[in-house]
């Protein structure tokens, strides 16, 4: 049975300070221009972030979100000479002066806890600065809710908060028990297409050569790959088989998450990885021009916070 994936409508951008989608008629701010600059002052350079990353003479942030392998990162990022910085009890942001040559910043700043009370990253980072270099990943949100270490059906609560579009509500702080809108969604993608590097956590196989040759990293990276792309092939069969025995749930599932959906459609569209994932070579997408986040379901809602293992 192959999973019927939506093709995500066109997005178009504009040149003024705002971005608008043809899929509907929501203005967004793009993420990281300061207040006050124009388009002609656009964000950092990445190429020079890059060039001083590669160096070692920049700053690594990694968003991490929960199961969606930043643990990995983090270590292939320690293996090649970055060293983790703890910042404690430290808001949800970084200041131009904390921003050291070989510096990598991880869940002391924001992390699991989520992006808690940034409206634009420019507010919250110094994004103009090339001395920045910004990763995070996205998965699949249904491989994210029955993976191991706590998911379903270690936790057998189907309706629990962490089933309900947990990464895209982290990567916004968007509360749970709040019903997730258009303009969230385009929210959450222009928040996605800030960062410096997008990582397709269920396409590791090709990412991790994608990113240590961006980076000129050299350890871990071919053996990582090779396991990483094991890795990936599990995941895709394990979906495979979640749909064919559980096809309520998973149709329950998907309906719910479609917001994240749509966004994780997004995220491939800027990975770095220079092939498909399994999971997209054994379920191709449908020809349907209607967008994910239009067959979201809308009567149901969490309240309370995701339980352990989701979380």
């Amino acid at each position: 049975m192959f999973l019927k994936l939506l093709l995500i409508a066109d997005v178009f951008s504009y040149h003024c300070l705002c971005l608008r989608f043809a899929s509907d008629e929501v203005d967004v701010k793009p993420e990281c221009i300061h207040s006050g600059l124009t388009l002609s002052e656009y964000i950092h350079n990445r190429a020079r972030a890059l060039d001083n990353a590669k160096q070692h003479k920049s700053s690594i942030w990694i968003f991490h979100i929960t199961h969606h392998a930043g643990t990995s990162l983090k270590g292939f990022a320690e293996a090649n000479g970055w060293q983790t910085t703890v910042l404690p009890a430290h808001l949800c942001g970084l200041k131009l002066e904390e921003l050291q040559d070989r510096a990598l910043y991880y869940d002391s700043v924001c992390g699991e806890h989520g992006m808690t009370g940034v409206v634009n990253l420019a507010d919250s980072f110094p994004c103009s600065s090339d001395k920045l270099f910004m990763i995070t990943s996205m998965r699949n949100p249904i491989l994210r809710i029955i993976a191991g270490g706590g998911g379903y059906p270690q936790n057998p609560n189907t309706d629990d908060c962490g089933t309900d579009n947990f990464a895209l509500r982290k990567l916004i702080d968007k509360p749970f028990g709040e019903p997730i809108t258009r303009a969230d969604v385009e929210l959450a993608k222009a928040r996605l297409s800030a960062f410096d590097i997008v990582v397709d956590a269920e396409n590791m196989g090709n990412t991790i050569p994608a990113l240590c040759g961006m980076l000129g990293w050299t350890e871990k990276c071919t053996g990582g790959a090779l396991d990483a792309a094991e890795t990936d092939q599990i995941h895709a069969a394990k979906l495979v088989a979640f749909q064919q025995d559980h096809p309520d749930l998973y149709h329950k599932w998907v309906k719910r998450n479609a917001p994240e959906m749509e966004l994780y459609e997004h995220a491939k569209s800027l990975s770095i990885a220079s092939g498909s994932s399994s999971i997209m070579e054994s379920m191709p997408m449908s020809k349907s021009l209607e967008t994910f986040y239009d067959t979201a379901e809308t009567a149901w809602s969490c309240h309370g916070n995701a339980t352990d293992g989701f979380a």
